[in-house]
This record gives structure tokens, sequence and C-alpha cells, in this order.
């Protein structure tokens, strides 16, 4: 009886152990899945900071409202007074006919009385007519029998043939926001793009033959023929001036004709790309460089000469190639000097002051020292480009960081873009002023900034990371994880709602034995 008892005693101390090491796994396993559920807890706060990108907020409205702004404020007004007019019978006249004509919304030439004028017209009776500018006063002849009403007509004909290729400029320059679907020949290709500053590169390339030469007086040479105009357009943008020289370098195709070395305007592509591996490159230069070579061939194919497209001589010897530079065939008539002299170089240096003029979008001058006109209508030129270059590139970096929403906007870019639009106002008041150089300096910085922050070092590493690849990623890492802690999840809720349910019938049961005593 008593072995008996201690047996089933035993029996239920068994259970209860059991029972109890039950209770402590139990406990145990929820402990560990606590414990990753926690780190997980913890750590997408972590995740999160660590993966997301920083958005600055851009002011989009005012950077989309920039074409309009452009389009509003964009105005150029050059006012003419003509001497000599008492009673501005002549002036009314003229100033008539101008408005009959159709003008251009950001262009309008108009008369004026007072001596405030940005031109005069001088007037003059002649044999024939003719026109001539001498500083800011453009002079006008006309024959005696002239009316006035005829010689208004023969003074607003001149002032459009005198202002069109500067309207057209102004317009392609205007129209590449407004009308997008302009044909390609209405634009300026031999130009180059705008910029603030530009680099001058200037070459001496020695052929592959037999060569004396050992350099050239380029600083000299320079500051002969070349500083006087760099000089003037330094007060619109500024010009660094490098030079090189190249040896053995690949000579062009030449063949003999009439007594003479040639080469031919087709052959020059193929030397420009050979000369391209030559010339020096700064990976740390931004702005644009024009580049201006002076070839001198060796002496056994000297006197070389360029021929053009149907077989005739080059005046210059030279070849203008757009947006780039010039190549200048440099014949040194067999001279004994181991150094091309400045004196040498006189009418190379005349081409370069010439081409460099033409790159830069002045079509019209008639010596190497520019005129009040010309710089003035380079001065319109440039803040017309870099308004728009301004506003195209504000308009670009909007549509940019919209349609990508994965790309981090840092605080830098805030700041250049809301420099750039306070530039902006800034400028478009002082045209309003005609202030033109201080509109210039204002849309300059307007454009530089806005450059800056098109073409931050942060839009290059630009965050690209689409749902494929985060499932791609994620899921072979996660995966293993998350199944045994979900399953082990499911199953402690299970256990829990049945251990609630085995006490809720418990309790009924209690209840119910209650009631039946």
């Amino acid at each position: 009886m008593d072995s008996h008892k201690y047996s089933r005693a035993s029996k239920n101390e068994k259970g209860k152990e059991k029972k109890d090491f039950s209770n402590d796994d139990s406990k145990l396993r929820r402990y560990i899945m606590l414990t990753y559920y926690l780190i997980i807890l913890l750590g997408i706060p972590i995740w999160w900071k660590t993966t997301t990108y920083y958005r600055a907020s851009l002011p989009f409205y005012e950077m989309e409202n920039t074409r309009y702004q452009l389009e509003s404020n964009l105005r150029f007004t050059p006012t003419f007074r003509i001497t000599g007019d008492p009673t501005g019978k002549l002036t009314h006249l003229s100033d008539k006919l101008i408005n009959e004509e159709p003008q251009y919304s950001f262009y309008n030439i108009q008369f004026a009385t007072s001596e405030a004028a940005d031109y005069a017209i001088c007037l003059a009776k002649s044999s024939e007519n003719s026109w001539y500018w001498k500083g800011r006063d453009l002079h006008l002849n006309y024959k005696e029998n002239f009316s006035e009403n005829e010689i208004a007509i023969m003074l607003v004909n001149r002032l459009y043939e005198v202002f069109s290729p500067e309207i057209m400029d102004i317009s392609a320059k205007y129209s590449r926001l407004t009308s997008k679907n302009l044909p390609f020949e209405f634009y300026n290709k031999r130009a180059i793009q705008f910029s603030p500053q530009y680099r001058i590169l200037l070459s001496l390339f020695l052929g592959e033959g037999s060569h004396d030469l050992r350099g050239w007086e380029i600083e000299s040479a320079i500051a002969k023929y070349l500083q006087p105009l760099i000089q003037q357009l330094s007060q619109i943008m500024n010009l660094s001036v490098e030079s090189q020289v190249q040896y053995f370098v690949d000579d062009p195709p030449v063949y003999f004709k009439e007594g003479e070395y040639r080469t031919a305007f087709a052959d020059f592509p193929k030397v420009v790309n050979n000369f391209e591996k030559y010339l020096s490159v700064n990976p740390n230069v931004r702005e644009p460089t024009l580049h201006f070579v002076l070839y001198v061939p060796p002496k056994e194919i000297q006197p070389l000469k360029l021929e053009d497209q149907y077989g005739k001589e080059v005046a210059t010897n030279s070849m203008l190639l757009p947006q780039w530079g010039s190549i200048i065939i440099t014949n040194t008539n067999n001279s004994a000097s181991n150094y091309l002299q400045d004196s040498d170089m006189k009418s190379q240096f005349r081409t370069i002051s010439r081409d460099l003029l033409l790159l830069l979008g002045v079509d019209d001058f008639l010596s190497f020292s520019l005129s009040p006109v010309v710089m003035e209508r380079m001065l319109r030129q440039r803040i017309a480009e870099s308004l728009v270059g301004t506003t195209d590139t504000l308009l670009n970096l909007a549509k940019l960081i919209k349609s990508i929403e994965n790309m981090a906007v840092p605080k830098e870019i805030q700041s250049y873009v809301k420099e750039a639009l306070k530039s902006l106002d800034l400028a478009y008041n002082t045209l309003s002023e005609r202030k033109l150089n201080l509109t210039l300096s204002h849309s300059t910085n307007a454009f530089e900034k806005a450059q800056k922050a098109l073409f931050h070092s942060s839009m290059v590493t630009t965050v690209y990371f689409p749902d494929e690849s985060k499932y791609g990623i994620y899921a072979p890492l996660f995966a293993p994880i998350m199944i045994p802690l979900i399953l082990s999840l499911v199953k402690e809720i299970r256990g829990a709602l049945k251990s609630m349910l085995g006490s809720f019938r418990r309790r009924k049961a209690s209840t119910n034995e209650t009631n039946d005593l």
C-alpha cells in the first residue's frame, strides 16, 4: 500500500518536473523570439536612417516660372537721337516708320530727342548715299534732292541693316525656349557656346620631318598682337591664354600642284583628329577651350599651301573649325633661326584675332579694335544668351529632380538655385533700368550658379534602386530569417489562444459546478 502511494507520488513529481521543463523551454523560446523581434524593431530606424537620401526642398514654382519671366522681361531698347533736327519732324517720321514695321517683342529700336540716347545719328548732304560709324555716332550721307520722308525711309532701312544680325542672333537664342521646332539653319553653328570664361590654347605643331625650330616667341607675340583685343573683351568675359609646343606631329596628306605643295580642305578633318591627341587636356578646366594651332610643315614640303573645296588657294592659309578654333599653316621659308620670331607671326595672329571674334559670334567687325557699337552688341548678345541659358538650366533641373524620385538633393543645390533665382531678378531689374554691364554681371552669376546646381557631383551619384532590385537583394537576406520567426510567432499565438480557450473552459466548468451545488 505504502509502496503504491510512493510510486504514485514519484510519478506526480516527474510530471511536475516535466511540466516545469516544458514551461522553461517555452519561456526560453519566447525570449529568443522576442530578442530577434527587438533587434529588428531597433534595426529598422537605423536602416532607414542610413539608407535614406536627403532631398532639400526646391522652389519648383519659381524655377518653372522663369520661362514666363524671360518672355515678359527680356527687352532691349537701343535709342537713337537725330542731330540737326530742331523741329523733331524727322524724328517723328522715323519713329512712325519703324513702329509700322513688325518688331520682335524682345528688341525695339526707338527714337528719342533726349541727349541721353544711346546713339546719335548725324545727317549730311552728299553726292551719294553712304554711312559709317564714328564712335557712338552713325553718320549718314544722303543726296541733296531727298525729301524728309525719303531721308526717314533711308535711315530706318539703314538701322535695320546694321542691327538685323544682332536681332537674328538674339532671336535664335530666345527661340530655344519658345520655339522648339526651329530649323537647324536658324542657329549660329560657328559660334562657341556661352560661358563666362574661355580658355585660349595657342599651339605650335612641328611636323615629322626635319626642323631647325626649337620654339617660338609666343609671349611677345601675345603682348603685341593679341593682348589689346583680349583687354577689350575682358570687359564682358574672362579669357585665359595658354601655349604649348608639340614636336613630330602627323603631317596632313600633301600633293604637288603647279610647282607647289598643296593640302586640301577635305583632308583637314583628318588632320584635326590627329592633332587632338597632341592637345593638352586639363581635367580641372571646365570652361570651353578655343584652339589656335600654328602648324609648321617639314622643310621638305615647304612652302605648303591650303586649297579650299573649289581648288583655290586660301589667302590666309588657314581653316576655321566651328566651335573649335582654327589651324594655320605657317611656312618658315627655310629661315635659319631656331625660334619663330614674333614679327614672323603677325599675319597669323591677325587670323587668330579674326577667328576668335567669329567664334565669339561677332560677324561684321571692320578692324581688330572693337568699336563701342560692336562691344555693346556683344554685351546684349551675351546678356540674352546667359538669361536663356540660366532659364533653360533651371527648367531642366526641375524636370530632372521631379522625374527621378530617388535623386538626392543636398542643401548646396538648394542654395545654388536660390542664388540663381535671386541673380535673375536682379538682372531683369537692371535690364529695365538699361544698365547693361550690371545686367551682364547678374545674369552671368545666375548662369554659373544654375550650372553648378545642375552639374553638382551628387547628381552623378544618383540613387538608382528600383523595386525589382529591392526584392532581389532583400529576399535572399531576410527570407531565411523571417520565415522561422513568423512560424514561431504563429505557433506562439496559436498556443496562447489555445491556453486562453482552455482557461475559459475551466472557468466555465467551475462556474457550472458551483451552480449545481
